[in-house]
């Protein structure tokens, strides 16, 4: 399993590849949490998908939602 963050200019900000076999999302990122002490700046979230957990750095999108961005 690999972590990986990316910007709005979608450039890597942040790379972990140490996760091995199989394991839930939620758990590489709780872990990279731990380990890291990652944050976000106040009123910022990382956004994820269903795979993730709702916590209070994590924006989960809805499942089975189609998500249109504006022109």
């Amino acid at each position: 399993n690999i972590l990986a963050i990316v910007n709005f200019d979608r450039l890597f900000i942040f790379v972990l590849p140490r996760q091995e076999g199989s394991t839930y999302d939620s758990i590489v990122f709780d872990d990279t949490v731990e380990r890291y002490g990652f944050g976000t700046p106040k009123g910022k979230y990382y956004l994820a998908n269903t795979g993730y957990r709702y916590t209070n750095i994590i924006l989960v999108l809805y499942r089975s939602v189609r998500y249109y961005l504006r022109k």
